[in-house]
This record gives structure tokens, C-alpha cells and sequence, in this order.
């Protein structure tokens, strides 16, 4: 994030605070621009909402789908939603009315925290699920005949993911706050004063996560998906040709999926993170426009894994035909009203028949 130096009005004293946010987003009052902004975010949101909210229904629903694999596509789809449903209308908000903060209060105090915290924490999340399924795959290929990383264990590492992003993220929830400007206007921003003491450690913490949640993970997935390669043209080597076909059939499309998915997420969030070290260490004067090229990338990827997975899996698209298929034997909820609202109704009438003629007799 840059840092911005801006006079406010803070419990009535004019103070000046440094400000970590970006100053700009409102880099031009063309109004056509404004709308194809907007335009794209809303396209961006619609996909994203529709295509995790479709691979989540496959997963819950399909009891075949429900392996270690797929439940780390899963902790990826709730990062991604997580993402779009709070974030980016905040995106939108901010190509209108650039850093303005419209709810007062504790409450907007409260969301404040929480909207500025969600995309940090949905990207370290997703950074580490992406580790952990490039050790999958990487124990698969190697170990074949074992599973090392079951569901269950699978499981209680991705949760592990959110606590740890949410720790590595600690420091913003005593930074972010929301500040009053001379004019009047509110504004939601993290204060990087209130969370480090020092310039030197502020900069030290976005060195680390910068090595952490990128550099790292980055080296890790190149050094496993290099191994997983040579693992498996030796294996190629080893076996006959009628073995290794249904082999390199079975475990290919599975790679491929994952491969574009790991690929696509490191490519979309590259700028984001490429930014950094630009701003914090080498003071280099980014424009407002890639500022928001920056944002806008790394958000299509949540757009991007459920045409991914969606295009590349088998399995999801026979999960999806099958549940479709299923829905289509199951009666309508109305038609399931209506004909058990008719046998209440012909049962009543049969008892009162039955009143008339015990009359009658």
C-alpha cells in the first residue's frame, strides 16, 4: 500500500496522520470510463457469485467430490466469495466517490475493520491453500500407492490457513480506522502509525510478508511442480505403454485443472504484489491507472477458478450433470404443495361424508 500524509480532524484537533492507502481512484472525470470501470466490476462480481456458489453446490451435493483436493478448491471458493461479496462493492464505491467512508459510527467503524481486513486475509488464505494443493499433488505423483494428505487432515490444515492469515494480518486491526477530513467527509484508512512504532518497522513487517506470502510460496510451488515432472516422466520410463496411458489419462486432467488454477492466480495477483516493494522500499511514483489495473487483476481471479475448474474438470462437469439429472426425477417443491394440500382436501371431505351419512342413519 502507499503511504499518504493528510490533515483530518480527529477528536476536534487537527492532526496529520500517514495514511496506508492508495490516494487515487478517481484519476479521471470521464464519465464513460467511470461506467466501463463499474461495468467490468459488476461482470466481474456476477461471474465470481455465480461460478464459487456453483462449484460450492457440486461439492456439497456430490458425495463423490468430496476429496482432499476438491476441499482445497472449496477453501479457495470462500476466499473468493468472501472477496466479492465484500470487497469489491467497496471498489465500485471507490471509482465513485473515491476514499469517502458513507457509514458513521461504531458500526462504520466496525465494517471498516472488517471490509479493509477481508481482501488481505482472503489472499493470504488462498496464497497457502495454493501450497497446500501443490503438496498434494506433489505427494500424489510421488507416493501414489499412499495418501498422505487425507480430508481429514486436509481439513484442519486450511483452517489453519485462516488463522494464520488472520495473525499475519493482526497489525490492521489496530491500524484501520476511520478519520474525519476538514471537509466534513469520512474516510476509512489504515494508519500505519497506530500499528508500528518505528518507519524501519513497518517496512520490515511488509518485507516479510512480502517474502512470506509470495516469494516463498512462489519458490516452494516451482520447486514441487519440478519434481512432479520428473517424477512423472521416469515413471513413464518404467512402465509399459497400455499402464502408462491410463495413468497419464487419470492424473493429467487433474494436474492440468490445478496447474491453471495455480498458474491464473500468480499471474492475476503478480502487480498486486509487485507494487510493494516498488512504494515501500524504492519510493517509485506508480499511476492512479495501474494503481487500479493493480486491484481490478487480482480480483478476476475469483472469476477466473470457477471457469477454470468447471471447464478443465471432468469431474465437476459429471457432478453437475448428474445433480441436474437428479433435481429433474424430484417433484417441484409447488407440485409437492399442491398435492398434499388435494389430499388434505380429500380427506376432509371424506370425513365429512362420512359425518352426513352417520346423520342420515
Amino acid at each position: 500500500m502507499a503511504n499518504l500524509s493528510l490533515s483530518v480532524i480527529n477528536n476536534d484537533s487537527k492532526k496529520t496522520f500517514d495514511i496506508t492507502d492508495e490516494p487515487c481512484f478517481t484519476f479521471t472525470n470521464n464519465r464513460v470510463l467511470k461506467v466501463f470501470m463499474v461495468l467490468a466490476y459488476v461482470l466481474v462480481i456476477g461471474t465470481s457469485i455465480v461460478g464459487n456458489t456453483l462449484l460450492a453446490f457440486i461439492y456439497f451435493k456430490s458425495k463423490t467430490m468430496k476429496t482432499a483436493i476438491n476441499c482445497c478448491i472449496m477453501n479457495m471458493v470462500l476466499a473468493d466469495l468472501l472477496i466479492t461479496l465484500v470487497y469489491m462493492p467497496r471498489m465500485i464505491a471507490r471509482i465513485l466517490v473515491s476514499l469517502q467512508w458513507l457509514v458513521e459510527g461504531t458500526l462504520g467503524l466496525v465494517l471498516c475493520i472488517f471490509v479493509s481486513m477481508s481482501q488481505e486475509i482472503s489472499i493470504c488464505v488462498s496464497i497457502l491453500t495454493v501450497v497446500l494443493i501443490a503438496f498434494e499433488r506433489f505427494f500424489a505423483v510421488t507416493v501414489p500407492l499412499r495418501v498422505v494428505i487425507s480430508k481429514k487432515l486436509s481439513t484442519l490444515l486450511l483452517c489453519g490457513t485462516w488463522l494464520v492469515s488472520l495473525a499475519a494480518r493482526s497489525p490492521m486491526f489496530y491500524g484501520v480506522k476511520t478519520i474525519r477530513f476538514q471537509s466534513g467527509e469520512l474516510g476509512c484508512f489504515w494508519i500505519s502509525s497506530l500499528s508500528f512504532q518505528t518507519e524501519r518497522s513497518r517496512k520490515s513487517y511488509h518485507k516479510s510478508m512480502l517474502v512470506a506470502f509470495y516469494g516463498l510460496p512462489l519458490l516452494i510451488i516451482m520447486t514441487l511442480y519440478t519434481v512432479i515432472v520428473v517424477s512423472l516422466r521416469r515413471r513413464h520410463g518404467l512402465i509399459d505403454n497400455v499402464t502408462r496411458d491410463c495413468v497419464s489419462a487419470s492424473t493429467r486432467k487433474v494436474n492440468n485443472m490445478i496447474l491453471a488454477v495455480i498458474t491464473a492466480f500468480l499471474l492475476c495477483w503478480m502487480l498486486y504484489f509487485l507494487v510493494i516493494p516498488l512504494q515501500e522500499f524504492w519510493d517509485v511514483v506508480i499511476p492512479c491507472e495501474v494503481l487500479f489495473l493493480r486491484f481490478f487483476l487480482g480480483h478476476l481471479n475469483s472469476a477466473c477458478n470457477p471457469i477454470i475448474c468447471l471447464t478443465l474438470s471432468e469431474n465437476y462437469r459429471k457432478a453437475f450433470q448428474m445433480i441436474r439429472q437428479k433435481l429433474k426425477l424430484e417433484k417441484p417443491w409447488i407440485i409437492m404443495l399442491a398435492s398434499a394440500s388435494s389430499k388434505r382436501d380429500r380427506s376432509r371431505s371424506n370425513i365429512e361424508l362420512n359425518s352426513v351419512r352417520a346423520l342420515e342413519s
